[in-house]
């Protein structure tokens, strides 16, 4: 009789495991043990009755989970992140990283000029493209009917081009439970802590999904 075994695994950096046990000492939460970020999305979904789409956007890689039903059915990676939008920054004005990345976050929270996000933005929108069609591709490969949810988080989902896209995107060639609808889902939708300016920043959802999956 054959007997297959799964095994999951998960790494993380130092600073991130410092910060993860930080925040409960200053707001007087358990103390935390790190757990996956898929187990911490399946504890959120089931209590939240949500299915979806979930996509971590980071730096360089963007972590793709489909829950469905309560269960994971699905875990995978695109070779896509915010770095693609920094990179391509760089290649076009002639930057260098650093400076690309610090004009992006600027970018993304709308503190330059109508002239200047009018010249960025046509370089977003061009990589973008290319990530909505690296997730066509892997969803394509599932051949399974979808939950029409599609939430984004992570800090390369500040950008607001990758926003518009997804939502004008038709998926024709994919089969949904509904007609997709695509939302960020931020902090506040897991976690309620007063005096914490992050609640409304996707690029802390995966922080505060480990601190979720603590407080289970």
């Amino acid at each position: 009789k054959e007997v297959v075994l799964e095994i999951l695994a998960f790494f993380v950096l130092k600073r991130y495991e410092q910060i993860v046990e930080a925040i409960p000492r200053q707001y007087g939460l358990n103390p935390p043990f790190l757990l996956h970020e898929a187990e911490t999305l399946l504890q959120f979904a089931e209590a939240k009755q949500k299915e979806g789409i979930f996509l971590d956007i980071g730096d360089r890689k963007t972590a793709m989970f489909v829950i469905k039903k309560g269960k994971l059915a699905h875990v995978d990676e695109l070779d896509f992140g915010g770095g693609n939008h920094t990179q391509v920054l760089a290649d076009k004005l002639g930057m260098n990283t650093n400076s690309a990345r610090e004009l992006k976050e600027q970018y993304a929270k709308q503190k330059l000029s109508l002239e200047l996000n009018s010249r960025l933005s046509p370089f977003f929108l061009q990589e973008t493209e290319k990530f909505v069609t690296v997730l066509k591709e892997k969803l394509a490969k599932l051949n399974i009917l979808f939950p029409q949810d599609i939430f984004l988080y992570g800090g390369g989902s500040a950008l607001s081009e990758i926003m518009t896209r997804l939502q004008a995107e038709q998926f024709q060639e994919l089969s949904f439970s509904g007609e997709p609808k695509v939302s960020l889902l931020l902090p506040q939708d897991l976690w309620s802590i007063s005096n914490m300016n992050q609640l409304t920043n996707p690029q802390y959802t995966p922080l505060f999904l480990e601190l979720y999956g603590n407080a289970q």
